[in-house]
């Protein structure tokens, strides 16, 4: 309970260092908060290390809308929502990615958003744009 208390004080503490920090801010357990921000102009992933303040634009090679970060239960990747250029229209689908920013792979076909993962990691669940939850493998 303490260590929580303490990680929530820290995120406090960033969301002052960082006047941009997206409401929708998620803490892992190793100490890092992944949330979205348009800070540079740009609607971008980061990876804020609570610990040691590194701050890394993990979608920084997208020019478009990226946000909406979810860890994996196993903390190795994470879900988000991302507009890409290559896709010809503003359609907002769900990408994984590593927790480095490598490996980014389209999970949607559809237009979705506010990825959030099964406990198990096998699932992720989402709102389409009407806004109806559909749950992917």
């Amino acid at each position: 309970m303490l260590i929580r208390l303490l990680c929530l004080l820290l995120m406090i503490a960033a969301a002052a260092l960082l006047p941009t920090l997206a409401l929708g801010a998620r803490l892992h357990d190793a100490g890092q908060i992944a949330f979205h921000s348009d800070a540079d102009g740009d609607s971008d992933v980061y990876l804020l290390d609570v610990r040691t303040r590194a701050l890394v634009n993990l979608t920084r090679s997208n020019p478009d809308y990226d946000s909406s970060p979810s860890w994996s239960p196993d903390g190795t990747q994470m879900a988000f929502a991302s507009r890409r250029p290559e896709r010809g229209d503003q359609a907002q689908l769900i990408y994984l990615m590593n927790i480095d920013g490598s490996g980014i792979e389209r999970v949607t076909q559809l237009r979705s958003r506010k990825p959030s993962w099964s406990p198990d990691g096998l699932q992720i669940a989402f709102t389409s744009v009407a806004d109806t939850i559909i749950v992917a493998d």
